[in-house]
């Protein structure tokens, strides 16, 4: 039961995650209603997470969680915009979610919980 849960979740965190992108780069386009792909490509670059050269773990851990705390923003402002009663749950849940995930993260970089020591 747990695990189907698990799956669930995460396959809702995957689409999330595609269409928020999806979302940041038509946010960009000049006209909406044209979608060139080169235009696409030039602002998915500009808005895609940053990547980190370090081998440190923990500036990748630190990006994620800038990520993070950008979706759970934008999800909680969703909330307000929806009347929907079941999708202000899913972005409530979701939020709530990836707060739980954020806080792992900083909890890993910090080794402040006994399995990250």
């Amino acid at each position: 039961m747990i695990d189907d849960a698990f799956i669930i979740v995460r396959r809702s965190l995957r689409n999330l995650s595609i269409n928020f992108e999806s979302r940041r780069i038509r946010a960009a386009l000049p006209h909406k209603s044209v979608f060139h792909p080169s235009a696409a490509q030039s602002i998915r670059e500009t808005f895609m997470m940053e990547t980190i050269t370090s081998k440190d773990p923990r500036a990748h851990t630190a990006n994620i969680r800038g990520e993070f705390r950008e979706l759970i923003q934008h999800l909680r402002d969703d909330i307000e915009k929806v009347e929907e009663p079941k999708a202000r749950a899913l972005f409530e849940t979701a939020a709530e979610v990836l707060s739980g995930l954020e806080t792992a993260f900083k909890h890993y970089e910090d080794k402040s919980e006994p399995a990250w020591k």
